[in-house]
């Protein structure tokens, strides 16, 4: 994929060690090679396999995604996305099935979003998907949604058990510092430094944020001085990934608190509030804009250690 690329900068003498190739991974590999870096990445798993469920990736996301080589990758997420800009989605109630309402929105942005299977767009990445190490059981599984819509079991149950995997949905505040202490030359990204509740709709788009910015600022940096562009990756960073992970709460509290009479009266309790903030940021233009200054500043913290 990297060699598909046709805006690469100048080679900046930077080798990157990249340890996963989930989305961040795979994503901060291409942004590197995008920025002149050269990147190498170790993945534990030797073959793709289709795993996961629904991911979506908002515009913030798209956007960098559009850039890679010249709209391909974005085109090819396209054609296996569901159209939800336009069609919406709905919001059932989990133990009837029944529709409490269908949202579609009138934001447009202008920028792609994608909405797809995670196993068939991670494979567009050229990279191997993330398994779950841990099996799953269908009499477990038939025992969690006793009480659900029966049209939730029919088709559950038609997994083949030998495919079926316990995927764990954990989460974390962001860790207090994403950047190792005494020599401070790894760091990490994605959802090893800042878990998303699905109820954000925003992991994989932060962590090609993730991405994009460390990428950026090694280039703006140098190669002498890559402890202090990876301070300031996280300082650029961070604040803003507390506070979308804060909108997953928000969110989830608000769809499994619901009260649904009320919700029947005012089905917008539970619609989905797109955040412009979030979903119009420009990472890559964020990070040439804020990155020097980072980078100063950090400099001026190590000088002072």
């Amino acid at each position: 994929m990297a060699s598909q690329l046709t805006d690469q900068k100048p080679k900046t003498g930077i080798r990157v060690l990249i340890v996963g190739g989930g989305f961040g991974g795979l994503a901060l590999a291409i942004e590197c090679h995008r920025q002149g870096h050269t990147p190498i990445i170790y993945e534990a798993h030797p073959q793709h396999k289709n795993l996961g469920d629904t991911l979506m990736f908002g515009p913030n996301g798209g956007r960098i995604i559009h850039r890679w080589s010249n709209g391909a990758v974005a085109a090819a997420m396209s054609r296996i996305s569901l159209n939800v800009r336009d069609t919406g989605f709905n919001v059932r109630k989990y133990d009837t099935g029944e529709i409490i309402v269908n949202q579609k929105s009138n934001y447009r942005p202008d920028s792609p979003m994608f909405n797809g299977h995670r196993g068939e767009l991670h494979e567009i990445l050229l990279g191997t998907a993330e398994p779950s190490s841990t099996p799953g059981y269908m009499k477990d599984v038939k025992e969690h949604v006793q009480g659900w819509d029966p049209l939730v079991w029919k088709i559950v149950s038609k997994t083949p058990e030998e495919k079926l995997s316990d995927w764990k949905l954990l989460y974390c505040d962001p860790l207090p510092s994403w950047v190792s202490g005494k020599h401070g030359r790894v760091c990490l990204l994605g959802d090893s430094a800042h878990p998303f509740l699905p109820t954000s709709a925003q992991g994989a788009s932060q962590a090609m944020e993730d991405a994009v910015t460390l990428a950026v600022v090694l280039r703006q940096a140098g190669k002498g001085n890559v402890r202090a562009a990876l301070r300031a990756y996280q300082d650029i960073r961070y604040d803003r990934v507390k506070a979308v992970q804060k909108t997953g709460e928000d969110k989830r509290d608000a769809w499994h608190e619901a009260d649904w009479d009320e919700v029947r009266k005012d089905p917008t309790k539970v619609t989905w509030r797109y955040a412009g903030w979030i979903l119009s940021h420009d990472a890559e233009k964020h990070a040439e804009e804020v990155g020097y200054d980072a980078i100063k500043k950090a400099s001026l913290v190590r000088a002072n250690l």
